[in-house]
């Protein structure tokens, strides 16, 4: 009886040693490089109104281009996802891709809202055909440096 009460707590403990922890930054853990969106809310309006703009985040992450694109995983209440992204200065649209239950903001995108030219803040949403996603707000940090945010 001893031996295999012992034999179920190794098990135990290794199967926890296995198991994905958070990630270094905010925002789930999951496949390498992959940041694991939290559960999708109802999305009420688009673009951002003021209050909305206002709302602190429900997490964030801080990426640089030299990182390559940034890998989103939308949550599995999110059914058909379909992303938007537009320029706060410019109100033009910015490339996001979606591939099933991913979205990509490619470093191209990164770039475009780092250059001197653009006023490093945008603001979009990516929403299921459920109605349910995420408002998104991503801004400037440094010259090197963006900020995305799910609100």
């Amino acid at each position: 009886m001893r031996a295999l009460l012992q034999t179920l707590l190794i098990a135990l403990a290794s199967l926890l040693l296995a198991l994905a922890g958070p990630g270094a930054a905010p925002g789930g853990g999951g496949e390498s490089g992959v940041w694991v969106l939290p559960l999708a809310s109802n999305v009420a309006c688009m673009p951002l109104n003021a209050a909305e703009s206002m709302r602190s985040p429900r997490d964030w992450r801080a990426v640089a281009p030299s990182s390559g694109p940034l890998q989103m995983k939308v949550s599995a209440d999110v059914s058909a996802p379909a992303a938007v992204l537009y320029d706060s200065g410019t109100q033009l649209s910015l490339p996001l891709v979606v591939s099933g239950n991913r979205v990509l903001l490619p470093v191209r995108t990164e770039e475009a809202l780092l250059a001197p030219t653009s006023a490093g803040m945008a603001t979009g949403a990516i929403v299921g055909a459920n109605g349910r996603g995420y408002l998104i707000r991503i801004r400037r940090t440094s010259a090197t440096g963006l900020i995305v945010e799910i609100l």
